[in-house]
């Protein structure tokens, strides 16, 4: 809504927040949630060194704790999109890639109904991202057609092992290590080339492979 200075003044409630919170760990991810939200502000006013200032600095403190793969994928998004929107097209690209390995590390992690739903709505994000700039402003559409069976292939491989463990009574739950390491796909399967799915067709036939992101499609 371009309605920034109201934005500001909330972020500076939730930082002036920060000082009641005794417990450091809490403290951190609080810290670098405001911070998260301080760079999308900031970088939507055009003030692209306060976006990098915030980011950095909320990069910074979740580094420090384990196991908080979502805010670091929440922070390389944002800086991307940061980046993009001030013509660094490289370094939105990379990173977005390093989200993409957070999101292959975190999904293990995933053990739970919110946590999951916000985590699919990280991984869509990023990969949406990712796709629309190789594809619109990098000039790339191998790599984009490949992202986006890599998203579309692991998302479907997830929901036929939720599928399977319910038709077999099983709960969803965490294995020995803490992860969910039944809703862990297969290792060993990956997507398709773009070249090995060309030489798999027929001579006379063409396809036509789409993806809807947020934007467009």
């Amino acid at each position: 809504l371009n309605r920034f200075d109201e934005a500001e003044a909330q972020l500076k409630r939730g930082i002036d927040y920060l000082d009641r919170i005794k417990d450091r760990s809490t403290r951190d991810k609080t810290e670098a949630e405001v911070l998260t939200h301080a760079g999308e502000v900031a970088a939507r006013a055009g003030n692209m060194a306060r976006a990098l200032q915030c980011y950095e600095q909320a990069e910074a403190l979740i580094a420090r704790e384990e196991g908080e793969g979502l805010q670091m994928i929440e922070v390389l998004r944002g800086r991307a999109e940061a980046w993009a929107g001030w013509g660094q097209s490289e370094k939105a690209h990379s990173d977005l890639m390093r989200a993409i390995e957070f999101i292959e590390k975190y999904r293990a992690n995933v053990d739970t109904s919110d946590q999951r739903i916000k985590f699919l709505a990280a991984s869509h994000g990023v990969f949406d991202q990712l796709i629309s700039l190789d594809l619109n402003t990098l000039g790339r559409p191998i790599e984009a057609f490949e992202m986006s069976e890599r998203f579309r292939g692991r998302a479907l491989l997830e929901e036929i092992s939720r599928e399977r463990i319910r038709s077999e009574g099983r709960p969803i739950a965490a294995s020995t290590d803490g992860t969910a390491g039944a809703l862990r796909p297969p290792a060993s399967v990956s997507p398709l080339k773009l070249s090995e799915v060309q030489s798999g067709l027929p001579a006379n036939l063409t396809l036509l492979a789409y993806t809807v992101t947020d934007k467009k499609t």
